[in-house]
């Protein structure tokens, strides 16, 4: 897209149509464009906007509101000024991110979810990289069980520095067959 500042006169591509959801025969001000944003966000585009004719970067991601459904967009541009520094163009793209992010914000709810179901049972829960050999998740209701930190649990072995010395033989050997298959395991 194209913004002719002193004209207010924008420009957009076919896919800019679409992504808008206008027709290909509508004429485009800025403030058309304004009216596309979802009410929510039209104070913070416009703000950025303004910052971009004074010099700023305008790069940012916003809702629109197209045909009653919202829809996430990434906009770029590059201003040119005049030698008094005054804003005679834009020259931009804008990107239909929605399915992204809703694909982002559906991850972090699952995360959330399972971060709270983990943290409110009574074992201890946790995750271990072995191709790393790093402790990926603690649960941190290990301080409680074990009175070690989750940060504390620094290697593979510490857990088992906790198991009745009567069991370690066979905990030991049980999960480290398993860990050399790249299974996981579960035992009392």
């Amino acid at each position: 897209w194209e913004l002719d500042i002193a004209r207010n006169q924008l420009l957009w591509t076919a896919e800019n149509y679409r992504i808008f959801g206008l027709a290909p025969d509508a004429e485009l001000t800025y403030e058309t464009f304004l009216d596309c944003v979802l009410p929510d966000d039209r104070e913070y585009v416009d703000t950025k906007w303004k910052a971009a004719m004074s010099g700023e970067p305008y790069d940012i991601e916003h809702r629109l509101l197209v045909d009653g459904e919202v829809k996430w967009v990434r906009e770029k541009a590059e201003l040119e000024f005049d030698d008094k520094g005054n804003c005679l163009r834009g020259i931009g793209f804008t990107q239909d991110i929605t399915v992204s992010k809703l694909a982002g914000e559906a991850l972090h709810e699952s995360e959330k979810k399972y971060r709270q179901l983990a943290e409110s049972t009574e074992a201890i829960l946790w995750e271990y990289d072995i191709p790393s050999d790093r402790w990926t998740y603690i649960a941190p209701q290990s301080e409680r069980i074990t009175g070690y930190k989750p940060r504390e649990w620094t290697n593979l072995q510490f857990w088992i520095d906790h198991i009745h010395p009567d069991d370690r033989g066979w905990a030991s050997k049980y999960c480290s067959d398993c860990t050399a298959r790249g299974e996981s395991h579960e035992f009392e």
